[in-house]
């Protein structure tokens, strides 16, 4: 949407829908003017915009021009709609999606999918829902051709999948990206005790995005596998995603709830990790995250950058045996509210402050006694709550000033520690 919201004035505002739709008429002989979302006559990055908010449950689209948003004339108005309208501005048709249906033992799709079994392989680009529960083994394979230049979207819509054996539920062999998006409860689990990547229950061998336009949950269960494992870049923009790994509590310490070889991102929505072995990492690049509610418990690092880690908004608890590490680059804060504790020493040397952030509002601390994740912790009068037990705390907000964070309380007690130095 960033892309399309870039575009000149003169370029859309030239867009009308003659260029894409003819009218029809429908109901007492009201003109339906497909795309035109806010009613103004005109199909704009405005309508863009207005269908979004409905979506999200913000601002709700009047009722004499619900059949202007109803871009595929189904009687209903959800992200898929929002899809078919973007792509109009991107000079696509505004193709109805394919359906894929997961009926207990079998999977049935329309046309354009190939289903085998209960295996189900996207092969071009396009729109895709998915819904139903599946009580056998299945798969969702994506592998497009290498000349398909375009994105694989996929909605998710009341998905319920289990896997035991070494199987993701969702597996993208080639695209050159792939956009989730979820709706309703949606739960994918798998309980194979293999923490190999290509076991994860979601396994993405290219670019893959949870999009912004997501308006209900996608839980992620695991045994010793990963949650997801991306080979390229991943990114979290919305909705609510809970991943738990090693479900069984087998203590499995590779079973990292998110890991990608290229960046891992947070933009925004909420992110829920309780991971037996590291939270959310980069093993190649850079975590970014800008935006968002997050919350990790992790029995490894709690976030783990390779070339880096860079915060620059977003409320961030992140508790593990090791908060935020950093390999081989630095830690930068720019922004957001950020908890990070541990039971294990961190070394925080690395720090690097953003141009809107000082060494001021940051406090490292280690405490002389270990405490627990149920006790209230508060710093300079900001209280937080640790996801699991832990000796140091690593803080930063932009209201902290670190003169004030002597006054550290534990359950409304005051607790003994000494400062450990932030940055170079």
């Amino acid at each position: 949407m960033k892309k399309l919201l870039s575009r000149t004035a003169a370029g859309l505002a030239a867009l009308t829908i003659c260029a894409s739709f003819s009218a029809v008429t429908a109901g007492a002989a009201e003109e339906v003017l497909k795309g035109d979302v806010d009613g103004n006559g005109v199909v704009s990055a405005a309508d863009l915009v207005a269908l979004s908010a409905h979506i999200l449950g913000s601002k709700t689209i009047d009722e004499t021009i619900k059949a202007n948003a109803d871009m595929n004339d189904n009687n209903e108005i959800n992200v898929i709609d929002f899809i078919l309208l973007k792509n109009v501005f991107m000079g696509a048709p505004a193709a109805e999606s394919l359906k894929i249906s997961l009926e207990g033992e079998s999977i049935k799709a329309d046309e354009g999918v190939i289903v085998e079994g209960t295996k189900a392989t996207i092969t071009k680009s396009g729109t895709y829902v998915i819904s139903g529960a599946m009580t056998a083994e299945a798969q969702i394979i994506v592998n497009t051709a290498e000349t398909d230049a375009e994105s694989v979207n996929i909605t998710l819509s009341d998905v319920t999948m289990t896997n035991s054996s070494d199987t993701p539920c969702i597996m993208v062999e080639n695209a050159d990206k792939t956009k989730i998006t979820f709706n309703g409860t949606n739960v994918l689990t798998g309980t194979v005790d293999t923490a190999e990547a290509a076991t994860a229950v979601i396994y993405a061998k290219d670019d893959l995005t949870f999009t912004k336009n997501s308006a209900g949950t996608l839980e992620i269960n695991s045994g010793a596998q990963m949650g997801i494992y991306c080979n390229n870049d991943v990114k979290f923009n919305g909705g609510t995603i809970k991943i738990k790994t090693d479900a069984a509590g087998t203590e499995t310490a590779k079973a990292d709830a998110v890991k990608a070889k290229g960046n891992a991102e947070i933009a925004g929505g909420v992110l829920d990790i309780n991971a037996a072995g590291d939270g959310f990492k980069s093993s190649k690049n850079a975590v970014v995250i800008e935006g968002g509610k997050t919350e990790i418990k992790s029995g490894k690092d709690a976030v783990q950058g390779e070339t880096a880690v860079t915060i620059t908004g977003g409320e961030i608890v992140a508790s593990g045996d090791r908060g935020i590490t950093v390999s081989a680059g630095n830690l930068t804060i720019g922004g957001g509210t950020l908890l990070a504790t541990s039971t294990e020493a961190v070394d925080y040397s690395n720090v690097v402050m953003g141009e809107n952030f000082s060494n001021s509002n940051t406090v490292a601390l280690a405490l002389n006694e270990q405490h627990n994740k149920s006790e209230v912790l508060t710093i300079a009068g900001k209280e937080f709550t640790a996801a699991k037990k832990y000796q140091y705390i690593f803080a930063t907000y932009p209201d902290l000033a670190a003169s004030s964070a002597n006054v550290l309380l534990i359950d409304g007690k005051k607790a003994e520690f000494t400062v450990v130095p932030v940055g170079k």
